[in-house]
């Protein structure tokens, strides 16, 4: 009985690591540190019934479900810059590490011009959310996690997957 256990927990355990890759998608950095000092910190609804943690960002639009295991999350915007390209608003996802946001994705806005010369640059390039009212979000995946944060990190196509505007007519 002792080895049937743990044959079935080394088959899910393996199973698991194959939905812990996320795209290697990385946005450029600037010299600004992702503020961090005072997060949007979301708790989920009821412990017991909950399934997913709702966000939703007035300013853009938008909303997202986080999984139960996101519980304690933090977002934190900053600016992107993109050299010749302009610079772009962003909003990151994490979890508070030695006082700073880890993030383990990032939502970019960008205007529709923005966008389209972004697509058509060399280098790595967030990926298509969406397009309303003049505004393209796009996404990327950081390209690290802590230990920690390597679960959540497989999560994000999940979260990314929930996304839907919320002023759309």
């Amino acid at each position: 009985m002792r080895y049937l256990v743990i044959a079935l927990l080394l088959v899910v355990l393996s199973g698991c690591t194959l939905f812990t890759q996320v795209p290697n998608t990385v946005l450029p950095t600037n010299d600004e540190k992702v503020k961090a000092e005072e997060p949007q910190i979301q708790k989920a609804e009821d412990p017991l019934t909950r399934k997913f943690i709702p966000y939703t960002n007035k300013k853009y639009g938008f909303e997202l479900k986080f999984p139960g295991e996101w519980e304690g999350y933090a977002s934190g915007e900053r600016v992107l810059d993109w050299g010749d390209l302009g610079k772009s608003d962003s909003i990151d996802y994490g979890f508070i590490k030695n006082k700073e946001l880890e993030s383990l994705f990032n939502i970019s806005i960008h205007s529709v011009v923005q966008w389209k010369k972004i697509q058509a640059s060399e280098g790595p390039v967030p990926t298509y959310l969406g397009e309303f009212e003049g505004l393209v979000l796009g996404w990327a995946g950081s390209q690290d996690a802590s230990e920690a944060n390597r679960v959540r990190r497989s999560q994000v196509d999940e979260i990314i997957a929930s996304f839907k505007w919320i002023d759309q007519k």
